[in-house]
């Protein structure tokens, strides 16, 4: 079976009490004279008939205010009394549709309910802010979830019953949030070994996949963020790698992990850092968007204990490296690193600050937010590349390798001249700070192939003859463009790799 959580934003509107008590849901005659219409700014409205129009239409007043209104019935949703109750699951209203489904979804977003059942389908509205204990795990529950009720009922010492007998006795929750859906697909992942079939076969564990998918700004991000920490909590859980400890005298204790699965956890956590790090950027409608696409695949030995994991990713946005809109920003990295690095480091790689790269200044927008420091983010990258495994001297070559992209970036050109003798002057590379030298001794290149490279091209006849063709000014930079999107997208996917390939060795043995 697959778990899927569809996030997705919708206008709200933060007024409109009058739509919210239109009338007592036992009132069943106001079916009749109710209806949905289309708003130009609600979306969706309740009004009340007052009239029919002899073409077979209807006149309408809208509850929220206003004057008559005609509306030809294809154009309105019929009204059920269910569509006014606050229910955590909207797929129980009568007669639903796209109407009272975003009424439904707009109070509770009001009451900062932002999470809502259609079925198994989760909706998230991002509410751009903070709820105050919204994803604070209670560990308390969940240990008394999966261990103390199991206690009590089979007077046995949770550390005796096998995961299976936890998991098959545990209580489940299912008010809307994300971490049910994790729940729910951490529980079917683990009832394969209930059945009768499967207890013969512990090999038998059928793979659960949760789907996170909205547009930019939705909260994806966030929310594979909150499933993963509840995944890694309730395997910690159900192994006895997280236990609560005594705080003596009645009071409530602390929670304390094995050192091997606090481990476990945060290498899965920091591979994190380093994503968004190389593959977010700021965004009209999202501070720190994902400009790729991924599919994490959590690896569980045979007693559901986390052992690695694996990222593959797909659909790096690499035009955004070369052409940023107005207000936006590239990659997270590249305003880290020149806000960030050592002084030393700054006069060897002859980096500024982002205001004279083209690549940082391209979209005018040069901080997230006055809450998101660039400088000190470049710390927890460089903390989490080490943690991952990058070697220094990977290290040392990521930033050399950042280095030339930005300045590659900064390279200009003079456009092409017809001479009085009607000859063409070429394209040439103009003087700047850094030169194509020093940026192919960066890259590990030749200088004089690099610039050929960028301002000329060969053409090969079908007879075997070889011609060079000088570029254009524009020509040029599209080169320039080109090559910075080819070596940023492999350095993404060498990243990937070396996360991958230290989240391996943890997963010998597991399934």
């Amino acid at each position: 079976p697959t778990t899927t959580t569809t996030t997705t934003t919708t206008a709200i509107m933060a007024d409109d009490a009058a739509a919210m008590a239109v009338a007592a849901p036992g009132d069943a005659a106001m079916a009749v004279d109710r209806v949905w219409v289309p708003h130009p700014t609600h979306v969706w409205v309740l009004a009340k008939i007052t009239r029919e129009t002899d073409e077979g239409g209807i006149v309408a007043v809208p509850v929220t205010g206003g004057g008559e209104e005609e509306f030809a019935p294809s154009e309105v949703y019929p009204f059920d009394p269910s569509h006014v109750l606050d229910l955590d699951d909207i797929s129980r209203f009568n007669n639903l549709a796209e109407a009272p489904l975003l009424d439904c979804l707009r109070r509770r977003f009001l009451k900062d309910q932002i999470y809502t059942h259609v079925g198994d389908v989760l909706i998230s509205l991002n509410p751009y802010k903070r709820i105050p204990l919204l994803y604070d795990l209670d560990m308390h529950a969940l240990v008394g979830r999966y261990n103390d009720a199991i206690e009590e009922e089979h007077d046995a010492d949770v550390d005796v019953l096998e995961p299976e007998q936890q998991q098959q006795r545990a209580p489940q929750s299912e008010r809307p949030h994300v971490y049910t859906v994790a729940d729910r697909a951490f529980r079917c992942l683990t009832s394969a070994r209930l059945g009768s079939a499967a207890a013969e076969d512990h090999k038998v564990k059928p793979n659960q996949s949760i789907i996170i998918s909205g547009e930019s700004g939705a909260g994806k991000t966030e929310a594979s963020k909150h499933v993963m920490r509840y995944l890694i909590s309730v395997s910690q859980i159900m192994t006895g790698d997280l236990r609560i400890v005594d705080g003596g005298d009645g009071e409530d204790g602390a929670h304390e992990k094995d050192d091997a699965a606090e481990f476990i956890e945060h290498m899965l956590l920091e591979s994190n850092v380093i994503l968004e790090a190389f593959g977010n950027a700021k965004t009209m409608r999202n501070d720190n968007s994902s400009r790729f696409g991924k599919y994490i695949r959590l690896l569980y030995s045979d007693d559901f204990r986390i052992t690695g994991a694996e990222t593959e990713h797909f659909l790096l946005e690499r035009s955004r490296l070369v052409s940023v809109a107005t207000g936006e920003r590239n990659y997270h990295v590249f305003y880290q690193i020149t806000q960030g690095v050592a002084d030393e480091e700054r006069e060897a790689l002859h980096l500024g600050l982002p205001e004279t790269f083209r690549l940082c200044s391209m979209g005018e927008t040069l901080h997230v937010s006055e809450r998101v420091d660039d400088a000190g983010e470049w710390e927890n990258t460089v903390r989490a590349l080490e943690l991952l495994g990058v070697s220094p001297e990977e290290l040392a070559a990521t930033k050399v390798f950042l280095a030339a992209l930005l300045h590659l970036g900064n390279m200009d050109f003079s456009d092409t001249k017809l001479l009085s003798d009607g000859r063409t002057e070429p394209c040439s590379i103009l003087p700047a700070e850094v030169g194509v030298m020093e940026v192919a001794e960066m890259l590990g290149t030749d200088g004089k192939h690099l610039r050929s490279c960028i301002v000329s091209r060969m053409i090969t006849s079908g007879r075997g003859s070889v011609a060079v063709k000088h570029l254009t000014r524009e020509e040029c930079i599209a080169n320039v463009n080109g090559c910075i999107k080819f070596l940023y997208t492999n350095l993404f996917s060498w990243l990937v790799r070396k996360i991958n390939h230290e989240h391996g060795a943890l997963s010998k043995g597991t399934q």
